[in-house]
């Protein structure tokens, strides 16, 4: 789970500007755009704070980019995959996140490591309230049988 977060995450700073994660979300999603096409300003933005938040050089955005570019299609070959089972599929990224994730880290800072461990478990305690929260309301909903 942890991988997979910092991975999520890592996309996201991917990505240094908002333009581009745009053009770039249009490309990868096609014309139609979807679901995931309408959550190209939430992503935008989230991409803009986070980079900002680790304080990322411009080198270091243009380094970020050049990987995401280089594991999207990856990433993509292993989801598209009908050859592969769900278990293999997983087991694949696994392994790729895995490799994402060592050069990631290669790029940050210790500092920026550090910050991105923090941002990431804020992230997942979030996600945890929410579906709990989820799970809070969807009982009240519920009528009671007496």
């Amino acid at each position: 789970m942890k991988n997979i977060l910092i991975v999520a995450l890592a996309t996201t700073l991917a990505l240094p500007a908002a333009s581009f994660a745009k053009s770039n979300n249009d490309a990868h999603h096609g014309a139609n755009g979807g679901q995931h096409g309408q959550m190209n300003g939430h992503h935008d933005g989230v991409m803009h704070q986070a980079a900002q938040e680790l304080g990322l050089t411009e080198a270091q955005k243009t380094q970020m980019k050049a990987l995401r570019k280089e594991f999207a299609p990856k990433r993509k070959a292993i989801r598209e995959d009908k050859s592969l089972s769900p278990v293999q599929k997983r087991a694949q990224m696994k392994a790729l996140n895995a490799s994402f994730e060592a050069r990631v880290n290669a790029i940050l800072t210790p500092e920026q490591r550090t910050k991105l461990a923090a941002m990431i478990a804020q992230r997942r305690q979030q996600r945890r309230d929410h579906q709990h929260q989820g799970q809070h309301n969807s009982h009240m909903a519920a009528p009671q049988a007496h």
